[in-house]
């Protein structure tokens, strides 16, 4: 904007390592879209603060289906099934002193 405030926006596309197959209660993981914005004020030479928000949305309803044991008459019989919906947000705040 000026010398003494600086904005950034920004949006990302990350793709999840875990496939479907793989996703589990521990891992629920999937596709995720970015959205972030921050800024930076200027005080002086010596000072600037910092600060920056982010969502991440993620892939809606991510399914899982797996099998609870290696064989179908193991204890606790069956299938882990479910679908997770995740959101995250991001909050920083920091300020820099040069010396």
């Amino acid at each position: 904007m000026n010398d003494t405030f600086t904005v950034r926006l920004g949006t990302a596309y990350d793709k999840a390592p875990v496939q479907d197959e793989f996703r589990t209660p521990r891992l629920p993981d999937d596709d995720r879209i970015w959205a972030a914005g921050g800024f930076e004020w200027k005080l002086s030479q010596k000072a600037t603060i910092d600060a920056g928000y982010a969502h991440i949305f993620v892939s809606a309803d991510s399914p899982s289906d797996l099998a609870n044991q290696e064989t179908p008459s193991s204890t606790p019989a069956g299938n882990l099934v479910g679908a997770y919906n995740t959101k995250v947000d991001i909050l920083g705040v920091q300020i820099t002193l040069h010396f």
